[in-house]
């Protein structure tokens, strides 16, 4: 998985990385799995990817982090272990 946390305010940062997330969505590698802003106007804007291989996460980083201004981050996450997605049925019954 890939965090990003982008400028608030610069749409043509978002606009950007969503070009590289719909290429690698129509090859069937990556797929956005989050995003959401900050509260406040112009917040950061915080989305996670989540990649079929890790090969295909490495080379989406090496691409983009060439390309966005240094206001954005990029991290390259790994599942924790022992975690797992929960049906909000057994969180809040």
């Amino acid at each position: 998985m890939v965090l990003c946390e982008l400028p608030g305010g610069r749409d043509d940062v978002r606009e950007q990385l969503l070009a590289h997330v719909d290429r690698l969505s129509l090859a069937g590698s990556a797929r956005e799995i989050f995003a959401g802003r900050d509260r406040e106007e112009g917040g950061v804007i915080v989305a996670i990817l989540a990649f079929q291989a890790l090969d295909d996460a490495e080379r989406f980083l090496e691409a983009v982090a060439r390309e966005l201004p240094d206001s954005a981050a990029l991290r390259l996450l790994r599942p924790a272990d022992g975690w797992q997605a929960r049906p909000a049925s057994l969180l809040f019954p």
